[in-house]
């Protein structure tokens, strides 16, 4: 059996000493991550604080551009169109709807088109819209 050595008054003394620098030492290190972490969250808030203001410009910027194509956009092209469609888009104040097709009936020779269409009327009275060789009841109004 091996006794283990009782350490001295000035071991014991020495090991303190060694555990406190240890500490010490810790404190620092703990200290200069605080204010790392501190100048990271300082970087963090200044980051935020720039998207922040980048958003609000880009926001500016959209909602400019959503009061210009207010101002500026009549028109419209719908590949589905019926007559409540064209009374909705008269009451959002569009002009015309452009995506209706004509050309097919026996009256129309190409230089007498009545497109586009306004939208203060509705779809124009048609049922001879052909598709595909057959002749298509359109929404009439």
């Amino acid at each position: 059996m091996v006794k283990e050595k009782i350490p001295s008054w000035d071991e014991i003394k020495a090991m303190m000493a060694e555990n406190t620098r240890g500490f010490a030492e810790l404190r620092e290190s703990q200290k200069e991550q605080a204010k790392e972490n501190a100048k990271g969250f300082a970087e963090l808030r200044e980051s935020q604080k720039e998207l922040r203001e980048s958003q609000k410009k880009t926001d500016e910027q959209m909602k400019e551009t959503e009061e210009l194509l207010a101002e500026t956009l009549k028109g419209i092209r719908e590949l589905e169109v019926n007559s409540a469609m064209f009374y909705a888009l008269a009451d959002l104040e569009y002009l015309y709807e452009c995506g209706l097709e004509e050309g097919y009936e026996k009256h129309v020779d190409g230089q007498n088109f009545l497109w586009p269409y306004t939208t203060d009327n509705g779809v124009r009275n048609s049922w001879t819209q052909l598709n595909i060789g057959e002749r298509v009841f359109m929404d009439t109004i």
